[in-house]
């Protein structure tokens, strides 16, 4: 195996939470999943861009979104907008409002850092993972 499997062996070994980053333009909302979200700052508040940290009850939203393009990503889930018309999941158990703040490119991959202006966070806790090429629940 060469470096570059074996990196990407060893990473899908790295369990993280299921986000839907969400945004919308001119010609309407746009959706991605990603697992790849962390913080960046505190003082100021800053996320390298999220939106919809998804719960165990949002599973088939995650498939559906990962599994469609589109306009379509948005006709499952209870999805809202914003006062700037950014998508958001009503079910997610916490939602980060961010701007774009600033954009590194690397290689085949963006770093979007974002200016987190509000955010909206559950009590209950039950995040929906991806580990090792699947999705996972963890038990309470």
């Amino acid at each position: 195996m060469n470096v570059r499997d074996e990196f990407r062996t060893a990473m899908r070994k790295l369990a993280s939470t299921v986000c839907i980053v969400t945004t919308a333009d001119r010609s309407g909302p746009r959706a991605l999943v990603a697992t790849s979200v962390t913080s960046a700052s505190l003082d100021p508040p800053a996320v390298l861009f999220c939106v919809n940290l998804l719960s165990q009850a949002d599973l088939e939203i995650a498939r559906h979104v990962a599994s469609t393009k589109g306009i379509e990503r948005f006709c499952r889930g209870d999805w809202r907008y914003n006062e700037r018309s950014a998508p958001w999941l009503g079910s997610a158990q916490a939602c980060i409002f961010a701007s774009v703040a600033s954009r590194i490119h690397w290689h085949t991959h963006s770093i979007i850092f974002g200016k987190v202006t509000s955010t909206s966070v559950k009590a209950e806790t039950s995040p929906l993972l991806y580990a090792d090429g699947t999705y996972r629940m963890i038990s309470t």
